[in-house]
C-alpha cells in the first residue's frame, strides 16, 4: 500500500475548485446528507468566521461548539438568526479535536458527508501574519462560497475520494511547508492509535503527514473508525494544552491514514484566489532562498541542493582516506565545494590551479597553489572542482603527473576514480 504522501504527490491529487461556476452536478437531497461542525473559542475574532459561515447553503445543518464562556452569547445570537445553525457548549478539553470526535460524533454518524472547521490564534505577534494566512487557507479553501461548497460535495459524492483538505500551511515563519511534521511523540502516538483502530496502512515517519490543521470535508465512512472509537473528553489533555506531542496532534496527522484504510484517498483542494496567492508567495520565497544560497556558493537550483545531499557521504569517505585535501579549481565550482566542505566540517589544505594568476594567493582565505609547483604525496587527495566541460582535461593533467588519489564529483554523487 502506497504511503498517503506519495499517493498525493505521485498522482497529483490536488484540485483548484471553482467558487463561482458549477463544476459538478449535485443531487437535490445531498444537503440533507451533509452537516458542518465548527469549534469557535476566541471571542474577539468571531465575526471573521461568521462571515465565512454565511456562505453555507441553508439546507446544510451547521453545529457550532464552544468552551469559552465569553463567546457563548455572541455565538448563540448568531446561530439563532439562522434556521440551519445550532449552538452547543462543550468541555474545555481537547479543543477542536474533541469537538469533532465527542461533541459532534452522533450528528456525524447520521450524515453521509461532514465538514469540520475551527478558529485559530497566533502564538505571538511574531506569527500573526502567517497565522492569518493559515486561517485563510483553512476557511477559504473549505467554505469560501455556496457554489464552492456545492462543487466540493459533487467531488465527494460517488467517487473514491474520502477527504478533501486544504494544503499544508505556508508562511515565512511557519515551518510546516518546509519540514516533515512528524515529531517523535506525535509519530509514536499515531502508531499506537493506528493499532487501537486496527488500521492496516503503513505510517512512515520519513513521509510528512498531509492533514495539518484538522479542517476538512469528508465522507463519514472514510473516518468511521475514528468516529466509532469510544472517545471521551477525558481522553484529551486539559488546558493549557501542549503545543505538540498530544493525542490531539496525533489524530490531526492520522486522518488520511484512516481514510486510506477505509479504501479512500485524501486529496487537497484550493479555491482559485488562494491557489494564485500561494503560487506567488512560494515563487517569491524560492527566489529569495536561492538568491541567498547562490550568493554563498551553496546552490542555485534544486539540482544543486540534491547534488549537495548526494555528495556528502561520498566526499566524507574520500577525505577520511587522505592526509591532505586539495580542491583542483578555484572558480564557482571550487568555491561551492569549499563552502559545502566547511558546512560538513571537512578541512581543505588548499586550492590548486593549472596556472596561478597574478596576485592570486588565496580564495575564501584558503591558499592557492599552482599544480606543477606544489608537492603532493600519494596519501594526499585531490577533488576536481571544475565545470563538467573541463573535468576530463583536468583528470588528464592529474594522471600525467603521477598516481594520485583523486575524485571527480559526478551528478549521481559517485566516485569515478
Amino acid at each position: 500500500m502506497q504511503n498517503v504522501y506519495d499517493e498525493l504527490f505521485g498522482k497529483e491529487l490536488i484540485h483548484i475548485v471553482s467558487n463561482v461556476q458549477s463544476s459538478f452536478e449535485v443531487r437535490g437531497s445531498i444537503y440533507k446528507d451533509t452537516a458542518i461542525a465548527v469549534n469557535l473559542y476566541y471571542e474577539d475574532t468571531l465575526q471573521q468566521y461568521f462571515t465565512y459561515l454565511d456562505n453555507v447553503p441553508s439546507g446544510i445543518e451547521v453545529f457550532i461548539y464552544s468552551s469559552n464562556e465569553k463567546a457563548w452569547d455572541a455565538i448563540s445570537c448568531y446561530a439563532a438568526g439562522h434556521s440551519n445553525m445550532f449552538f452547543s457548549k462543550k468541555v474545555n478539553r481537547g479543543r477542536d479535536i474533541s469537538a469533532f470526535l465527542v461533541s459532534f460524533k452522533q450528528v456525524a454518524l447520521r450524515k453521509k458527508f461532514v465538514c469540520f472547521l475551527h478558529d485559530k490564534r497566533e502564538k505571538s505577534v511574531h506569527f500573526k501574519e502567517d497565522t492569518d494566512y493559515w486561517i485563510e487557507n483553512l476557511w477559504s479553501n473549505t467554505i469560501c462560497s455556496d457554489q464552492y461548497i456545492k462543487n466540493v460535495l459533487g467531488m465527494l459524492d460517488g467517487t473514491g475520494i474520502g477527504i478533501l483538505a486544504p494544503p499544508i500551511p505556508f508562511g515565512e515563519k511557519l515551518s510546516y511547508w518546509y519540514a516533515n511534521q512528524w515529531s517523535d511523540e506525535d509519530f509514536e502516538l499515531a502508531c499506537t492509535l493506528a493499532d487501537k483502530l486496527g488500521l492496516t496502512c503503513k505510517i512512515d515517519k520519513r513521509k510528512m503527514p498531509i492533514t495539518l490543521g484538522s479542517v476538512f470535508w469528508c465522507k463519514t465512512e472514510a473516518v468511521r473508525k475514528l468516529l466509532d472509537y469510544d472517545w471521551k473528553y477525558e481522553d484529551f489533555q486539559d488546558e493549557p494544552m501542549s503545543s505538540d506531542g498530544t493525542i490531539s496532534h496525533a489524530i490531526e496527522r492520522i486522518f488520511a491514514y484512516v481514510a486510506q484504510d477505509a479504501g479512500y484517498t485524501t486529496e487537497w483542494i484550493m479555491c482559485p484566489k488562494y491557489a494564485g496567492s500561494l503560487v506567488l508567495k512560494s515563487q517569491s520565497q524560492l527566489t529569495e532562498i536561492f538568491r541567498i544560497l547562490k550568493k554563498n556558493f551553496i546552490a542555485e537550483n534544486m539540482e544543486d541542493l540534491r547534488r549537495y545531499h548526494r555528495q556528502k557521504g561520498v566526499i566524507e569517505n574520500f577525505c577520511s582516506k587522505c592526509r591532505k585535501i586539495y580542491l583542483y579549481g578555484a572558480g564557482v565550482e571550487g568555491r561551492k565545494f569549499a563552502n559545502w566542505m566547511y558546512i560538513w566540517e571537512l578541512s581543505i589544505d588548499g586550492f590548486i590551479v593549472t596556472k596561478l594568476g597574478a596576485g592570486q594567493k588565496t580564495v575564501l582565505d584558503i591558499p592557492v597553489y599552482e599544480f606543477d609547483k606544489i608537492e603532493i604525496d600519494k596519501m594526499d587527495g585531490i577533488i576536481i572542482t571544475v565545470g563538467s566541460k573541463l573535468c576530463q582535461e583536468i583528470e588528464a593533467i592529474v594522471r600525467k603527473r603521477g598516481d594520485f588519489r583523486y575524485y571527480t564529483p559526478t551528478e549521481e554523487g559517485q566516485s569515478n576514480i
